[in-house]
C-alpha cells in the first residue's frame, strides 16, 4: 500500500501554467473510459491507470490535474494519490485527450479493486463530471512452464502407476510461448473430444503406448495458466490446434525439445531381404505406405513390413514369386509416407505394363472409409477407399490382390465390392480378393518393429502348412486364415476377406480345438489335441451356398516339466470316422 500527499511543486506549476490575462471560464471538461493502459491488470505487472479527458464547453480549458486512486472493496487504499498533468483542450472537441498516472501500479494480489480518477481544473463548469470510478479485476498471474509441469508431475503422473511407461509433452516447451489464448480449438485427430480455450491453457499431451504404433491410447492434459487446475481427456491419437496437427513431436521422438517425461524405445529390430531371381515377370505388385505419424520408430517398422512383403511377394516357395523388378515400393521421402498425386502417379504408370495380376499392398493409418495419406505440407489427408477403387478400375486390370492393414481396414470391403465402370453398357467390377487387417470397427494392433498383421502374413506365406487346400500355393486368403490360428492378437482384429467381382464373401473361422483321449505309457502321459482350421466362402445375401476349405492339425504336448522317455515308442495314427487312416 503506497500513500503519498499533493506535492507543492505540482501547484507551484499548475499555476505558473495559468495566463495572466486568465481563461473564460465557460469550459467543462470530463472525464470518460477509466481504465488500465493493458486493458488488464495480473498480479506481479505493473498496470498503468489511465483516463480520457473531453472538453463539453464552448471555451477553451486552461491545463489541468488528474488524480488516480485505488482502494480494495472495503475502502482501503492501495495506490494514490498518483498525479498526471494536462494541457487545456480546445473548446467543443470530440476528441479525448488521454491522461496516464506518473506511476504504475504494480498489484500484490488477485481480487475486485475500485480505481478512481479526480479532475482538478479552477473554474470548471460542471464539476459532476470530474470524477469517474470504475471496479476493475486484477488477474493472477500466469503460471510458468516450470509451475505448469509440477502440477502435471505431483497430480497426474505421480498417481499413475503405468506412467513410467508415458512418453509426455509440453506444447512448445521452448517456444517463445506455450501458452493457448482464450478462442483456440484443441482435438484429437479421432475426434473424440473438442474444447474450445476459455482461459490462457498450458498443453500437456501423453503418448500412454510408446511401443506401439497409432492409434492407440493417448492423454490430454490442460492446465489452466492462472488457477492451476487441471483437467484431463482420454484419447487415441494425437493433438489438433486450431485445425492444425501437432505432430513434429512424435517425428522427433527422443529428439523433441517438447519432450518432457519418458522415452520411446531405443532401438527396433532390423529385418532385410535379399530379392530372389524368379520368371513371374506377368504379375505386378505395388506397396504404398500410408503418413507416418510416429517419426523415426514409424519409419523403422515401415521398412520392416516392405521387406516383408517384398519375400511374400518374391521369395517364397508357394507364393507368386514375382520378379523384384515388377515390384514396386513406393514409401515417400525418407519414409514420411506418399502424397496423393504420388499415389496415382504410381497406379497410372502401370497401365503400359502388360501387368497381368497385380497386388496392391497398403500399410499405414486409416479412417473409416479411406487411409492417410501424406500431405504437402506433411499434414495428413484422407483418400477414400471409392477414390482407390476407381483408380484401380481404370487400370484395367484383369485380377487385383488388394491387402490393406490400417484401423478400419474392412471398411474399405464395401467400396471395393460395389465399384464398376461402364463398357459398351456394361458395368464392370473388380475381379480378385481383398484382404484388411481389421474389421471396419476396430483398430490393428501395431508394435515398434511391424505390423501385427504383416509379420503374421509374413510367417504363414512360408509356413507349407498354410496350405489349407493342398494345392501347392499360399494365398492370401490361406494365409489370413493360418495367421488367426498362429498370432491371437491378429485374431483379435478380426480381419476380413472378399472375392471381387462374384460378390463370395470369406469369412475367417475361429479355431476349433477338440481335445482327444489321451495317451499313456511308463514314462507318463501324452494329450493330444486336434485343430481344425477353416475359412468359408459363401455367396448370396443369406449365405447359403457356402464352400468350407478346411484342414486339421494334431497337436501333441508332454504336460510333464521334463523329458517324456518312455518304455516304448509312441506311434500317433489319425483316422477318420470309416476308420481309414488321414495322416
Amino acid at each position: 500500500m503506497k500513500k503519498s500527499v499533493l506535492p507543492l511543486w505540482h501547484f507551484i506549476l499548475f499555476s505558473l501554467m495559468i495566463p495572466v490575462g486568465g481563461f473564460a471560464q465557460n469550459f467543462d471538461l470530463g472525464l470518460r473510459y477509466l481504465h488500465f493502459l493493458q486493458n488488464a491488470a495480473m498480479v506481479g505487472h505493473p498496470a498503468d491507470p489511465q483516463v480520457d479527458v473531453v472538453n463539453y464547453g464552448p471555451d477553451a480549458s486552461p491545463p489541468f490535474l488528474l488524480v488516480f486512486n485505488i482502494f480494495a472493496p472495503d475502502g482501503t487504499p492501495f495506490y494514490g494519490p498518483s498525479y498526471s498533468e494536462g494541457d487545456g483542450l480546445p473548446a467543443d472537441t470530440t476528441s479525448p485527450q488521454t491522461m496516464i498516472a506518473e506511476q504504475p501500479w504494480i498489484p500484490e494480489l488477485p481480487g475486485e479493486y475500485l480505481l478512481e480518477a479526480i479532475l482538478q481544473a479552477e473554474g470548471d463548469q460542471n464539476p459532476q463530471n470530474d470524477t469517474l470510478r470504475t471496479v476493475v479485476f486484477v488477474r493472477p498471474a500466469i503460471l510458468t512452464r516450470e509451475q505448469a509441469t509440477t502440477i502435471v508431475q505431483q497430480q497426474l503422473i505421480a498417481t499413475d502407476s503405468l506412467s513410467s511407461n508415458w512418453v509426455g509433452f509440453l506444447y512448445q516447451r521452448t517456444g517463445l510461448d506455450s501458452v493457448l489464448q482464450a478462442g483456440d480449438t484443441v482435438e484429437p485427430w479421432d475426434s473424440t473430444f473438442s474444447k474450445t480455450i476459455e482461459e490462457e491453457t498450458y498443453l500437456f499431451w501423453f503418448d500412454k503406448e510408446p511401443e506401439k504404433e497409432w492409434q492407440h491410447a493417448a492423454l490430454f492434459a490442460f492446465v489452466d495458466a492462472r488457477t492451476g487446475n487441471l483437467q484431463t481427456y482420454e484419447a487415441e491419437s494425437w493433438p489438433v490446434i486450431n485445425g492444425n496437427e501437432w505432430t513434429q513431436m512424435m517425428q522427433d521422438g527422443n529428439d523433441s525439445p517438447d519432450r518432457f517425461h519418458g522415452k520411446y524405445p531405443a532401438s527396433v529390430p532390423r529385418f532385410s531381404y535379399k530379392a530372389q531371381q524368379t520368371s513371374n515377370d506377368s504379375d505386378w505388385a505395388v506397396i504404398f505406405v500410408g503418413k507416418n505419424l510416429h517419426g523415426k520408430v514409424e519409419r523403422l517398422a515401415r521398412l520392416n513390413d516392405i521387406a516383408r512383403l517384398q519375400e511374400c511377394l518374391n521369395g517364397v516357395k508357394n507364393g507368386p514369386k514375382v520378379t523384384s523388378n515388377n515390384i514396386l515400393v513406393f514409401p515417400g521421402t525418407d519414409t514420411l509416407g506418399v502424397t496423393v498425386d504420388e499415389l496415382c502417379a504410381a497406379l497410372q504408370e502401370l497401365k503400359g505394363k502388360a501387368c497381368r495380376k497385380l497386388y496392391f499392398h497398403y500399410i499405414g493409418h486409416g479412417y473409416k472409409g479411406g487411409l492417410v495419406l501424406k500431405g504437402k505440407k506433411n499434414q495428413s489427408v484422407h483418400f477414400s477407399y471409392k477414390k482407390l477403387a476407381k483408380k484401380l478400375l481404370d487400370l484395367g486390370v484383369r485380377e487385383v490382390c488388394i491387402t490393406i492393414e490400417a484401423c478400419f481396414s474392412g471398411s474399405a470391403i464395401s467400396p471395393l465390392k460395389k465399384a464398376y465402370k461402364k463398357i459398351k453398357g456394361k458395368k464392370v467390377h473388380l475381379k480378385g480378393t481383398v484382404i484388411t487387417s481389421s474389421s471396419r470397427n476396430l483398430k490393428t494392433n501395431r508394435s515398434a518393429d511391424g505390423a501385427e498383421f504383416i509379420k503374421a502374413l509374413h510367417q504363414c506365406c512360408k509356413d507349407p502348412l498354410a496350405d489349407l487346400n493342398k494345392d501347392g500355393k499360399i494365398t492370401l486368403v490361406e494365409a489370413v486364415a493360418w495367421a488367426r490360428v498362429k498370432n491371437e492378437v491378429v485374431n483379435m482384429d478380426h480381419p476380413q476377406g472378399l472375392l471381387l467381382g462374384d460378390g463370395r464373401k470369406i469369412t475367417f473361422l475361429p479355431p476349433a480345438p477338440k481335445q482327444i483321449n489321451s495317451g499313456a505309457d511308463l514314462a507318463g502321459s501324452l494329450n493330444y489335441e486336434i485343430t481344425r482350421v477353416c475359412y468359408s466362402i459363401s455367396k448370396g445375401d443369406n449365405g447359403k451356398k457356402k464352400q468350407l476349405i478346411c484342414r486339421k492339425f494334431l497337436y501333441v504336448q508332454n504336460p510333464a516339466k521334463g523329458w517324456h522317455n518312455g518304455a516304448s515308442a509312441v506311434d500317433v495314427v489319425c483316422k477318420n470316422r470309416k476308420g481309414q487312416t488321414t495322416v
